[in-house]
């Protein structure tokens, strides 16, 4: 993925997944499966500010950019999103699924080549798998190395 900035600008990558997704598909079925992966793509939009990039980054894994912001303002979005998405009611074929996210974030104010953007993406991947390490439904966030 390459992450879109200006040189020199802050920037803050959010990395999103559905917990537990295999078992969606396992117990509702496929079609359930891409119903909350575009009712979850919905939910992210609807957070997003107009200059913000959000999109589908593999199977039931999201990314958003946040030009222009720092760490505490991609944490609170992520956290937001993460609880919306914990409330919100996914109901498919009569059935009621729970569905929690888990969220890696980082942030750099460093001028940006592609090794950085790779760093980056990295960086916010293992803050995602420390969330899901540690309970999942849960916003880690990492500094930028």
């Amino acid at each position: 993925m390459e992450v879109i900035a200006e040189k020199h600008a802050s920037i803050t990558l959010i990395l999103l997944d559905i917990d537990d997704f295999k078992t969606v598909n396992d117990v509702y079925g496929h079609l359930s499966g891409d119903y909350v992966i575009r009712e979850v793509s919905q939910i992210i939009k609807k957070q997003l500010r107009s200059s913000d990039i959000g999109t589908r980054y593999g199977g039931e894994e999201f990314a958003i950019v946040l030009p222009g912001t720092g760490q505490p303002f991609g944490q609170r979005i992520a956290e937001r999103i993460c609880k919306t998405v914990a409330k919100y009611p996914f109901e498919f074929d009569h059935q009621t699924m729970r569905i929690t996210l888990s969220a890696g974030v980082c942030h750099s104010t460093v001028a940006f080549n592609r090794g950085e953007q790779t760093m980056l993406v990295d960086q916010a991947d293992e803050a995602l798998y420390c969330s899901k390490r540690n309970g999942k439904n849960r916003v880690t966030s990492a500094q930028f190395k």
